[in-house]
């Protein structure tokens, strides 16, 4: 499961900056995934922009499901 779960995780990383809403969201939902996969693949990851990233969906995101 892990290994499916990390996997997931970095195809949905490459989606992070989608102009289309859905994806967006998609790729946000994918990140649940994280609380599956130990926390050292997490930080191993180059994932640069992820905070602001997160916060720019939480508080600016045009889409409100991405917002929620």
């Amino acid at each position: 499961m892990r290994v499916l779960a990390a996997d997931l995780l970095d195809l949905a990383w490459l989606f992070h900056d989608a102009k289309c809403a859905e994806v967006r969201h998609a790729t946000l939902l994918a990140m649940v995934t994280w609380s599956m996969v130990p926390v050292e693949f997490v930080m191993s990851k180059n994932m640069e922009g992820l905070g602001s990233f997160l916060s720019h969906c939480s508080i600016l995101d045009e889409s409100e499901d991405c917002r929620r």
